[in-house]
């Protein structure tokens, strides 16, 4: 990195860590808005709960309609990215009679691992989503403020195996590689006009009730911004995909270069995160040709082979791209792993159901129907 480069850089960071400052002491004295905590869907295991969120100023914005004018719509984006955060908010939570306490950090982000179940029956098979209870300790809370409770994923000891998907033009139709069609679609759209992929729903719901009695968990991985994360879990309700933890990424300005994580980075670190986690849980992987899945995935199939039976690949891009795919194939298949490029919907279920990940029922009327 060139020292004018390096200089820009260094120069961007503290200039945002100085408007962060400012923006939480004037937040102090005017509390013109109150701060309330976003917290994002959580995961954890019978021993521990991860869980991140970020501290904000109130802004609401309303729920997605057909009826939407595309101004309307890009009123909503900008207030999604206009968000004024509360750096350095202290947050407790509270889950199974534990209280844990954390400070956020400077763009108003914290990450808390809640220590759970030491008697060993936090674990039920009614269901798997466990609320945690969340409260602002400093700033202090609204006299008014209604409580906060988030929700963590904890996989049933009996499920079969878990899967982990990209969103953007592997779930959802974003035309990632098209980067002005994309912005427009993006800024434009809301998650009731904005699609997915035929068949998509279908197919993840397929994946999660698997063929077992304990239902498979679902895992988003994306490299959109946290600031999206309101609009992909409406999305992804609307469209009733499986509910589960969503991934994103801080787009915030580091003292290195101007986004804090990669592209590649970000998924592979999440990636790995999962797989040591749970470590006894065999993995599927879902993405897209269009940018780095297949390359992302080889690499993680690489470093646990045998944990990652399956990996799909929708086929999004040139016949060029297609043999580039095919190529990484053949390695995976090295690791004890299928890697299958797939035109849709359909092509998926039918491999699945060839290994026994989906019911073959279930997967001959996805193939039948419209993919």
């Amino acid at each position: 990195m060139s020292f004018i480069t390096d200089t820009i850089f260094r120069a961007g960071a503290a200039l945002e860590e100085r408007v962060d400052r400012w923006r939480y002491a004037r937040h102090r004295r005017s509390r013109k808005r109150r701060a309330v905590i976003v917290p994002y869907r959580g995961f954890g295991t019978s021993d521990e709960i991860y869980l991140k969120g970020r501290v904000l100023d109130e802004k609401r914005i309303p729920p997605a309609s057909d009826e939407h004018r595309l101004w309307h719509n890009l009123r909503a984006m900008y207030r999604r990215f206009e968000s004024d955060e509360v750096p350095y908010a202290r947050i407790a939570a509270f889950v199974e009679g534990h209280r844990v306490e954390v400070e956020a950090d400077d763009e108003g982000y914290f990450d808390l691992r809640i220590p759970v179940g030491q008697d060993g029956n936090i674990v039920r098979s009614d269901h798997a989503w466990y609320p945690v209870n969340l409260s602002l300790v400093d700033p202090a809370p609204a006299t008014d403020a209604p409580p906060t409770t988030a929700a963590a994923l904890i996989p049933h000891p009996d499920a079969s195996f878990g899967v982990i998907t990209d969103v953007d033009d592997t779930i959802l139709i974003t035309n990632a590689a098209r980067r002005l069609q994309m912005l427009r679609t993006t800024l434009f759209g809301n998650a009731r006009t904005r699609l997915p992929f035929p068949g998509v729903a279908d197919l993840y719901r397929a994946l999660h009730q698997g063929t077992g009695e304990a239902p498979n968990p679902v895992f988003y991985l994306s490299s959109s911004p946290w600031n999206l994360y309101d609009f992909l879990a409406e999305f992804m309700d609307i469209h009733q995909l499986p509910k589960g933890p969503l991934f994103l990424r801080d787009l915030g300005i580091d003292r290195t270069k101007f986004f804090k994580t990669s592209h590649e980075s970000h998924k592979l670190a999440q990636i790995r995160r999962l797989m040591m986690t749970f470590p006894n849980l065999p993995f599927i992987l879902i993405g897209d040709s269009g940018q780095h899945d297949p390359e992302i995935y080889r690499m993680a199939v690489e470093h646990f082979p045998g944990r990652i039976p399956a990996v799909y690949i929708r086929d999004v891009t040139t016949r060029g791209r297609d043999q580039e795919v095919r190529d990484l194939a053949r390695s995976v298949r090295d690791y004890g792993g299928d890697m299958v490029l797939a035109r849709d919907s359909g092509a998926v279920a039918e491999h699945a159901a060839q290994h026994g990940f989906v019911d073959p029922k279930t997967a001959e009327n996805l193939i039948e129907g419209p993919r």
